[in-house]
C-alpha cells in the first residue's frame, strides 16, 4: 500500500444546528429516530467508524466524536484523503446503515448527516 495514497488525520468540527436536530428528535413521536449521541463521548461500539463524505462520495472516516466544553461543539478525529483541506465542509454520516446492528446496545434508528468542517488544533472556539 506504500505507493497507493494515504489518508491523513485532522479533525471535524460539528455544526451545531445538525447535533440540536439530532437532539430535538429524540423528542418527536414515531418510530423513527436518530442514532443517540451519548454525551460527552459518543462512543456506542468498540471500533466505531463513521462515513465522511463530500457531494456524497466516500472521503474518509470519522472516530472518537465527543462533545468538548474547551471549544463548545463537538468534534472528532478523521482520517480524510489527501485532497481534503482544512477549512474544507464536509457531511459526516451519523448512525449505522438499515435502522442499526444486531447490538443490543444500539437502540433502532435512521441513518442522518452533519454538516463538518475540517480542522486543525488549536481548535477554533465557538464554532457555528
Amino acid at each position: 500500500m506504500r505507493d497507493r495514497p494515504h489518508r491523513r488525520k485532522a479533525w471535524l468540527a460539528w455544526d451545531r444546528d445538525d447535533v440540536a436536530r439530532i437532539f430535538a428528535g429524540m423528542y418527536e413521536p414515531g418510530e423513527k429516530r436518530f442514532k443517540y449521541i451519548d454525551t460527552p463521548a459518543a462512543f456506542y461500539a468498540a471500533s466505531q467508524f463513521d462515513r465522511v463524505e463530500r457531494e456524497g462520495e466516500l472521503i474518509g472516516v470519522s472516530t472518537l466524536c465527543s462533545y468538548t466544553a474547551n471549544v463548545r461543539g463537538w468534534i472528532s478525529v478523521c482520517m480524510l484523503d489527501g485532497q481534503v483541506g482544512y477549512g474544507d465542509r464536509v457531511e459526516l454520516v451519523w448512525g449505522e446503515p438499515n435502522g442499526g446492528s444486531a447490538n443490543p446496545a444500539v437502540e433502532r434508528h435512521v441513518q442522518t448527516t452533519i454538516g463538518a468542517t475540517v480542522v486543525e488544533r488549536p481548535f477554533p472556539i465557538g464554532r457555528s
